[in-house]
């Protein structure tokens, strides 16, 4: 298959997007995994993981991972801020 034509900026776009992977868990990783099975990405896998070509993938699939990207961030987010409360309600209840 061959790689297709893209920006400068999707490109840029593309190489940053790597960065958010590795924060990703586990099960986030899972997730992507079957994203690109589901689209029939071709895939290689060694010791060191599961790796594809970001270049090859469609702007589809991209966008695909994309959303599930957001939602993950989104997640953590989330996550972060009900800790935060929860630590915050647990000093004041110490301190009280």
């Amino acid at each position: 298959m061959q790689t297709p034509t893209i920006s400068q900026s999707e490109y840029d776009e593309r190489k940053s997007f790597l960065d958010d992977l590795k924060l990703l868990t586990k099960d986030e990783y899972c997730e992507i995994y079957r994203i690109l099975k589901k689209h029939n990405v071709s895939l290689s896998e060694n010791s060191n993981g599961i790796f594809f070509d970001m270049l090859a993938l469609t702007d589809t699939i991209f966008s695909e991972i994309k959303v599930f990207m957001e939602l993950c961030k989104s997640q953590r987010k989330d996550e972060s801020a009900r800790v935060k409360t929860m630590d915050d309600l647990r000093v004041e209840t110490k301190n009280n």
